[in-house]
């Protein structure tokens, strides 16, 4: 069984590619809440959960756009 912090140290966005602006990471939690990655998505979905469809659009948009604090 993987680890909480075994996951969060193996899934590093330092670890990706630079030029790697955005990605979404899907994970499944076990009811010990230990993590396991299930997918790495370089253009994931998030549009399904209506609350935070804008939110995110926009700190997406605003990270392409480069408006957004190094």
């Amino acid at each position: 069984m993987a680890s909480s912090s075994f996951m969060k140290s193996s899934c590093e966005i330092g670890d990706l590619p630079s030029r790697l602006r955005y990605l979404a990471r899907d994970f499944l939690v076990d009811r010990t809440d230990d993590w396991f990655l299930v997918d790495i998505n370089p253009n994931g979905q998030y549009g399904f959960i209506p609350a935070l469809r804008d939110p995110i659009t926009h700190a997406i948009a605003d990270e392409l756009e480069g408006n957004t604090p190094a």
